[in-house]
């Protein structure tokens, strides 16, 4: 009799196992997800070999810094042609990338990027 009892428990039993670890792994899931939203959206992390000078495509330039209103730095490359009579024949063009595409992973600005 006892085993028959123990049978009749075991799937309820695994059920209620299951639905555990279960619930604990989405509630993990979305705890860690929640937790590191800002650095998924806005990663900051670069490889060093990944960031490429403008002159190594032949572009001139210099490495000029921003100063936002709040006294944060962001470093940028200006790059200009090599005469003045080609820059005064030529638009001057300001690129400002949004979170991915940038100076591989915000360069050597200060601050930290987030949504507000």
């Amino acid at each position: 009799k006892e085993i028959r009892e123990i049978r009749k428990r075991m799937p309820l039993t695994i059920y209620i196992i299951v639905s555990a670890v279960s619930a604990a792994f989405l509630f993990g899931s979305g705890t860690l997800l929640y937790i590191f939203q800002t650095e998924l959206l806005y990663p900051i992390g670069y490889r060093k070999k990944s960031r490429q000078l403008p002159t190594q495509e032949g572009i001139p330039f210099t490495e000029e810094t921003l100063i936002t209103k709040d006294n944060f730095k962001i470093k940028a490359y200006f790059c200009k042609r090599s005469t003045d009579e080609e820059a005064s024949q030529r638009p001057t063009i300001l690129a400002l990338p949004g979170n991915r595409g940038n100076i591989v992973q915000y360069g050597h600005s200060e601050g930290s990027p987030s949504e507000k």
